[in-house]
Formats: C-alpha cells, structure tokens, sequence
C-alpha cells in the first residue's frame, strides 16, 4: 500500500471526528500547519501499522487533543453499557489535583462506531466534577461495538488534556 493510500485511509476514517480535533488540538503560533495536517500525521506515526501491506488502526492509540497547555486527564475513568440501549462513562476526581485542574473542566467524548465506521462527539456534555455521563442510544444502535475517547477542557478553552481510549462498549437493548 502506498503512502498516499495510508493518508487517505487515515484521512478518511478521521473525518468524522473533525468537532473533536477542533477543541482538543493545539497548534504553537508558529507552526506552518493546520490542525488537520498534524493530527492525521500525528495519527499515521502512532495508531497506524501495517499487515499483509494494508494499513491497520490501532483503535487503542488513536489521539483527538494534542495540548500544548495541558489540564490533567480524566482519572480511573471507565465506559460500560447498560441495557436499555445506554452507555454510561464515569470517573473519579483526581486525588492529587494540580492547580490547572478545575471542577469546570468540560468532559469531550468521542465514539467510533464500528458498525458505521463515524465518529460521533459529545462536546461539553458534562463537567469533571459531574463524574459521569449516560448516552441514550436509539434501538437502531442494538449491537454497535462503540469505542470510546475521553479528554478535558477548561471552561475557557485553553488547557486541553490527553485523550485517553476508554474501550469498546457494545450498546444492548
């Protein structure tokens, strides 16, 4: 496979998580790039390998926010899929708080769905201190395997968190 096949398959399976780089990529003011050129890059040198010269992701290194002024993760979180077509996200506080962390940090999730083969993102769906988060599937999503991505940001948009890989949650009725 070519690298311009490798580019356009990364490309295209990260198009649809673009409200996700939005938020969590930082550029330096200098850089002569666009936040799409060095996430699809970033991602190509950390979640791509290649097998049978095809290009595989690995789902588990796949990164949204690359900050530059950083808040800290989101601690011991965990996803889980309850029934009633739900899938609940949770987390704790982190017991060692740096002075960047504040309860106002907003929770940014993204979810590839397997099936579909999209990304969905969940902008500022809760605050850290809220210390989970529920979405609520349609009965159409029975059986998605979803996997999830979480990473904070403040409230005021300037510190941004590594994205952390939660697991794979199957949605069940």
């Amino acid at each position: 496979m070519t690298s311009t096949n490798v580019f356009g398959t990364v490309s295209n399976f990260l198009r649809s998580a673009k409200g996700a780089f939005r938020i969590g990529h930082q550029l330096p003011r200098t850089a002569s790039f666009t936040a799409w050129n060095a996430i699809v890059s970033h991602n190509l040198q950390h979640a791509v390998t290649t097998v049978n010269d095809q290009a595989v992701l690995d789902l588990t290194e796949v990164r949204f926010s690359k900050p530059i002024h950083k808040t800290q993760q989101a601690w011991n979180a965990v996803v889980s899929a309850e029934s009633g077509y739900k899938v609940t996200l949770r987390w704790e506080l982190t017991p060692d708080a740096e002075k960047c962390t504040r309860m106002d940090d907003k929770v940014i999730l993204a979810c590839y769905d397997a099936e579909t083969g999209k990304f969905t993102t969940y902008r500022k769906v809760a605050c850290r201190s809220a210390l989970s988060y529920t979405v609520d599937f349609i009965s159409w999503y029975a059986g998605h395997d979803m996997y999830w991505y979480i990473f904070m940001v403040s409230d005021n948009g300037k510190l941004i968190s590594e994205t952390e890989y939660l697991g794979m949650a199957t949605v069940r009725a």
